[in-house]
């Protein structure tokens, strides 16, 4: 499996490539279409830019209730110092769910996935986030687990046309999904 991608230009994988150590193959040819571009800030709840901050974008491979690609295509950039970001290797016509986190902040996932054409504008506001502290420890001898990685999730993140409810908020009462490390002492 090959992917290309390159700014202002949609994602592509070739599948269905065979290399054999004793066969010559003749050269591969990719077409890469005209992107479709999401662009946007990412502010606090103050209103204050968010600078650093992952944004991250997901091809929706469930379209029709069947699994529409094998592979999972993303796209991501993060936020300069102003708040601003942009993702310019979209495939144009194509559903994705859109997230966003940054240190010290709620993230915000989408739970209903968004189709975008050629030029689409996303703004998302990140609140201040909370704080884990426990052990991880093995079940028969109780002993700590070092460099354990645990994964906090808040209500659910729906992946695909399965239905359920929409949202765009994260955090709070929303869809999201955090990792956190935690350290055994």
């Amino acid at each position: 499996e090959l992917k290309a991608k390159h700014p202002g230009y949609g994602f592509k994988v070739q599948s269905s490539i065979v290399l054999s150590p004793d066969v010559a193959t003749g050269p591969i040819t990719i077409v890469l279409q005209p992107s479709a571009t999401v662009s946007g800030k990412v502010t606090d709840e103050t209103g204050k830019p968010v600078a650093d901050a992952l944004v991250i974008a997901i091809e929706d491979f469930m379209q029709g209730g069947r699994m529409a690609a094998a592979t999972l295509k993303k796209d991501y950039a993060r936020t300069k110092t102003d708040g601003t970001y942009v993702l310019d290797s979209l495939n144009r016509g194509s559903t994705y769910a859109f997230g966003v986190s940054a240190e010290g902040r709620a993230p915000v996932f989408d739970s209903t996935p968004t189709m975008v054409q050629v030029e689409m504008t996303r703004d998302f506001v990140l609140e201040k986030g909370g704080a884990l502290e426990g052990t991880v420890t093995d079940a028969a001898t109780h002993a700590p687990i070092e460099g354990a990685r645990v994964v906090a999730v808040v209500g659910r993140m729906q992946m695909g046309p399965m239905g359920g409810r929409g949202g765009r908020r994260g955090g709070a009462g929303g869809d999201a999904a955090a990792n956190a490390d935690m350290t055994t002492s």
